[in-house]
Formats: C-alpha cells, structure tokens, sequence
C-alpha cells in the first residue's frame, strides 16, 4: 500500500499495520544478527581446526621421535631375550628425563584425533564480549522441541561473570 491508500484507512488498522511492518522488520533483522552470530562462531571453529593443522605440522618431527620410542620399546618387549635387562633397556631409552616424553605424549593425546577444541579459548576470549553482549540483547528460542541451546544460552549468561573473573 501507499501512502494514499493507507490514508483512507482507519486509524486502528493504519496503527496496526504499522506495527506488523515494524514485527517484521524487527524480525528480519534479528534473523540476519542470528545468521551473522552462526557466521562468526563458524569462522572461530575453522581457525581452530587451522591451528590444531599448524600444531600437528609444527610437531610431526616430535610425534614420529615419539612413535619411534614406542616401536623401540615393543621391540625390546617382544624379543625372546632371558634376563632382566630388558627393564634396563627400556629404561634407557627414555633418558635423560622421562618427565619431558610423558608432558609430550600428554599433550599429543589433548590434541588427538580432531580435538581442535583447545584452540578455541584463545580465539574465543577476543570474542567474549561480543557475544556476550549479543545473548543480552537477543532472545534465542527453539524452532523444534530440542531446548539444549537455550540451555546452553541460560549456563552462559548464568556463568558470565565467573567467566569474567577468571578471564580479564
């Protein structure tokens, strides 16, 4: 309608009217905050699994010197070799410092498989706010019977400010 047209309304409907153009309106603009907020945690999520690719090549060197232990050590184990040296062997293998090999092994094992997850608290932390600001100004609420994500929403705003304290 026109100008015109929506002049030779009553005022009631002309209000009302008005009022569904500015719903919708209102809705479409949150829709495009919704997709740009889905946009942003996608790009996150690719920088992470980016950094587990850089971490994984950075450490191949440590992760085959790794694997060449285990080898050596099955070897030791699988021989048919009497006596007690086979401890000693092994033993001697991991010198000089055990400690160094197990912090490795552990830190291999936290990035295993595609848990790129770890990478995420740094790129994440840049974003806080942002997000935070955006669950307060937006309401999120499930198309289907699943509410897990506003579960999650409630957790997040409800742990806000420990998060905070942990993390200036």
């Amino acid at each position: 309608m026109d100008v015109h047209d929506l002049n030779r309304l009553r005022w009631s409907k002309r209000f009302a009217l008005a009022a569904l153009l500015i719903r919708q309106q209102v809705a479409k603009a949150l829709d495009g905050l919704g997709q740009m907020f889905l946009r942003q945690m996608h790009k996150l999520h690719v920088r992470g699994e980016e950094a587990l690719e850089t971490y994984r090549k950075q450490h191949q060197e440590r992760t085959d010197a790794l694997i060449a232990l285990l080898q050596d050590v099955t070897r030791i184990v699988v021989a048919q070799e009497d006596g007690g040296d086979r401890l000693a062997q092994i033993v001697t293998l991991f010198r000089p410092d055990p400690t160094v090999i197990l912090e490795q092994c552990e830190e291999h094992r936290a990035h295993a498989g595609n848990n790129y997850y770890p990478f995420l608290l740094p790129l994440y932390r840049s974003q806080r706010a942002v997000f935070f600001h955006f669950l307060e100004s937006v309401t999120l609420k499930s198309t289907s019977q699943d509410r897990s994500v506003e579960d999650a929403m409630a957790l997040l705003r409800k742990h806000q400010a420990a998060g905070h304290e942990k993390h200036p």
